[in-house]
């Protein structure tokens, strides 16, 4: 049976100051047509720990962070607990409507019947980096969770990268080499290389590396600046360095809770795996795990071949004179 972030009775609460609330009335809107929506109005001059004795009977939480400050400084985990100690995921939103409006398209596809899908599976070259693509992907082919396909950075060039996340996918997983402004694989992938004309909203994008939630200097850090652009509604990045064994063991644990049903992002996220507490979740817990449409026939046909593959035929009538 499916597993569900959101029981029966419990709510999506969002604070912020007025001015931020109205602002995100489209993901309020979007929400309400699933569950109740609870709204904290917080003071602009400062937040505090805004979630104390708020947080009974909600599924998950939101807080629409003062943009000068860094989401390790804006909640101090991924989950914080109720006043009967359940543990709760809670999200930094940045302050924008780009955010408010890609939060509020992806929930919407719950409306929909397309199910949970596809997961691209993204990483960088190192030995390391694409053998835990290999037992990522191992683990979802063997159980029975949505589709997927390895877009790893061996396969194909930075461009068709971006388009095919530009397709938005309900899950994006990147492992490998990373740094507070992006990805390392690929030849460096930074958040407003996303903008691609008329891309879709990804569900959510999980950057199981080093620093992608962390501020460079004063600057939004890439997890940030992909919910910020309206590019994902949630994200998950880390606020420091983690070892390459943790974020394995954390990228399976995902794996293996995607088999078993997980639908949005909270769902797929193992509460009391250690390696989270040095993560931080920027957008919605509760974006749901669905692309857009035509993303899982789109992302099927990305040409991606692994080392060993056959290569099509080349037509020389309509190759380009040299």
């Amino acid at each position: 049976m499916p597993m569900s972030s959101t029981r029966d009775g419990e709510a999506w609460l969002i604070a912020g100051s007025a001015a931020a609330l109205a602002r995100f009335e489209p993901a309020l809107e979007a929400h309400r047509m699933q569950r109740e929506v609870r709204l904290v109005e917080l003071p602009a001059a400062g937040q505090g720990e805004w979630w104390r004795g708020r947080l009974d009977e909600v599924a998950a939480a939101v807080l629409v962070a003062d943009p000068h400050v860094a989401p390790r400084d804006a909640v101090p985990a991924t989950h914080l607990p109720d006043t009967h100690e359940r543990r709760v995921p809670v999200g930094v939103v940045p302050d924008s409507v780009a955010a408010a409006s890609a939060i509020a398209a992806v929930q919407r596809r719950v409306r929909t019947r397309l199910g949970p899908g596809p997961v691209v599976l993204l990483g960088s070259r190192e030995q390391r980096a694409r053998q835990l693509a290999e037992r990522i992907e191992a683990v979802l082919l063997e159980g029975d969770g949505p589709a997927v396909r390895r877009l790893t950075a061996e396969r194909l060039p930075r461009y068709a990268l971006l388009g095919a996340l530009g397709l938005g996918p309900g899950l994006a997983v990147y492992v490998g080499q990373g740094h507070s402004r992006g990805w390392g694989g690929y030849g460096g992938v930074e958040a407003w290389q996303f903008d691609v004309a008329g891309a879709q909203v990804l569900g959510a994008v999980l950057s199981l590396t080093c620093y992608a939630a962390a501020r460079p200097a004063s600057a939004p850090s890439f997890s940030e600046e992909l919910v910020l652009r309206g590019r994902a509604a949630s994200a998950l990045g880390a606020i420091g360095a983690v070892q390459h064994n943790d974020n394995a063991s954390l990228a399976l644990a995902v794996a293996r809770r995607l088999t078993e049903g997980a639908t949005t992002l909270a769902d797929a996220l193992p509460v009391s795996h250690r390696a989270l507490g040095q993560y931080r979740i920027v957008g919605d817990p509760l974006a749901p795990l669905i692309g857009a449409r035509g993303a899982r026939r789109g992302i099927a046909a990305v040409f991606a071949p692994k080392l060993g593959d056959e290569l099509p035929p080349v037509d020389w009538r309509r190759a380009p004179a040299s």
